[in-house]
């Protein structure tokens, strides 16, 4: 049985960024064994411990799924390897024919095409983003900003939905820029929800805009990312390909992440049971009380984050062109509204 992912990333010292450098490294590496340069390549390596580490943990991480990585992170000191690796492909670039990019260039390339959410900032670390988007359910991918992000990181974990509502109106912003980014005509009913939810957010009406944001996220699951799942009983089976997606490769990371705060959201809750109505931001305790432990302004913000997230995600599985550039907030309005 394949073990989670935050039962193993705890503690771990690589970053997102690092590993997903060392994969793409590792793929290059096959390259040049292809092309007959794997003899020049080992000789390097044997001269140098340090790629040598490296050398062996890129070609982990570009074949092993994530449920791996701990084991992967004890192969070397990545702050090292990586400095190791970055000198040593420069200081060959000549005498490879190949034309290997430098390292920063891979990097720059896996935010571009999304693999690395462009909204992380540089030093990610997976246990953060475990501890933030699957325990405590606050979503991180597309939304919010890297700024905010740093912040949630900067504090202890109780104090992190204060950091929420001191940058609500950043958050806000982050969202309708994002939320402009969803052009696909397949989503255009979502898109102007999500707009309107954004609207009633902006003017403080947060009780009816989490009731609103749940019911988004339920629909847009249930429209776009989950379509394929039955309708009957619909909660359960989402959730454990939820749980399954965390046990992914590098280029699932994103998606996969994208989908951990739907494991808070979607926690079971039975009223006529007698269960406690939950904290934290809950679709179904949103559904079915009214109660202030629930209804609250930092659960109707984390609901609204969760929405614009998921519909942005939803943008980005369907086989049509990325936006090329981020709008302003008044230009990503105007967008939403049109």
């Amino acid at each position: 049985m394949h073990r989670q992912v935050p039962s193993l990333i705890d503690g771990s010292n690589g970053n997102v960024a690092t590993w997903m450098m060392l994969g793409t490294v590792s793929m290059a590496l096959e390259r040049m064994r292809a092309a007959g340069w794997i003899d020049h390549r080992l000789e390097v390596a044997a001269k140098t411990p340090g790629l040598a580490a490296a050398t062996q943990a890129a070609r982990a991480a570009g074949i092993y799924p994530l449920q791996n990585w701990a084991s992967i992170a004890r192969v070397t000191n990545w702050t090292r390897a990586a400095e190791s690796l970055r000198r040593q492909v420069q200081s060959n670039l000549p005498r490879f024919p190949l034309g290997i990019p430098d390292v920063g260039g891979w990097v720059d390339r896996l935010r571009t095409d999304g693999t690395y959410p462009p909204n992380w900032p540089e030093r990610m670390f997976l246990a953060d983003v475990a501890s933030l988007a699957a325990v405590e359910g606050i979503p991180l991918c597309w939304v919010p900003s890297a700024n905010v992000i740093k912040a949630l990181l900067a504090v202890e974990p109780h104090h992190r939905r204060e950091v929420l509502l001191r940058q609500r109106g950043e958050v806000l912003q982050d969202c309708l820029r994002t939320l402009a980014e969803v052009l696909a005509p397949e989503l255009d009913e979502f898109r102007r929800a999500a707009g309107d939810l954004l609207a009633a957010m902006w003017a403080g009406h947060d009780r009816p805009g989490q009731a609103y944001a749940m019911n988004i996220v339920d629909a847009t699951l249930r429209g776009t990312l989950f379509s394929t799942v039955p309708k009957n009983g619909f909660y359960r089976p989402m959730i454990e390909v939820v749980k399954a997606s965390r046990d992914c490769t590098l280029q699932d990371l994103r998606h996969s992440a994208t989908l951990w705060p739907l494991l808070r959201m979607f926690d079971q809750f039975h009223p006529d049971r007698g269960d406690r109505v939950p904290a934290l931001a809950n679709r179904h305790a949103t559904a079915h009380t009214v109660s202030r432990i629930q209804y609250k302004p930092v659960n109707a913000l984390i609901a609204t984050m969760v929405a614009v997230s998921l519909l942005r995600e939803a943008q980005h599985t369907l086989d049509v062109p990325e936006p090329q550039q981020r709008h302003g907030a008044a230009e990503a309005e105007e967008l939403i509204r049109s």
